[in-house]
């Protein structure tokens, strides 16, 4: 005697398999594409987000590879995304997006470096810099109008600045 299921998309009765799903390919793929559009919806503004900020410090880093932290706000460079950050010996803390990262080196002066990586031995480094005693801290470059998207939770965003 054969067990009757219902579709997990469709709702549709079928008769098979008793470990059977989807009552066909397309109801198979509809229904991984909504869950797959589901989750890409909570992460696609911030995944954006880091692109972009990428894309302006490698343009910024493609001149001299110093800059400021009011140029690159300028630019639409948002300090509060970054994929990882690195402590160096000398006490430097360098912020990625992806493989392309930045330092506070004097006051507002901001160096662009690329993360270099050796496979064979998964450290990492950056070239290292002086420390400075006057880096601002990431209270100091939030903006209101840098808030993360709508339904995004941020500690440092007034809700009724959006």
């Amino acid at each position: 005697m054969r067990i009757t299921n219902r579709c997990r998309e469709c709702g549709k009765e079928m008769q098979g398999r008793t470990d059977k799903k989807y009552c066909s390919d397309n109801c198979r793929s509809e229904y991984h594409n909504k869950k797959y559009r589901d989750q890409k919806s909570i992460f696609s503004p911030i995944d954006n987000k880091l692109h972009e900020n990428r894309a302006i410090l490698v343009k910024v880093s493609s001149g001299r590879g110093i800059t400021t932290a009011k140029s690159l706000l300028d630019m639409g460079f948002d300090f509060r995304y970054h994929t990882h950050t690195y402590l160096s010996e000398s006490g430097l803390l360098y912020k990625y997006c992806y493989d392309t990262g930045y330092v506070f080196i004097t006051g507002n002066s901001i160096h662009i470096t690329k993360l270099t990586y050796d496979p064979l031995s998964s450290t990492t480094s950056s070239e290292e810099l002086r420390p400075s005693s006057s880096m601002p801290t990431d209270a100091d470059l939030y903006k209101t109008d840098n808030c993360p998207p709508k339904g995004v939770a941020s500690s440092k965003c007034n809700d009724n600045a959006r």
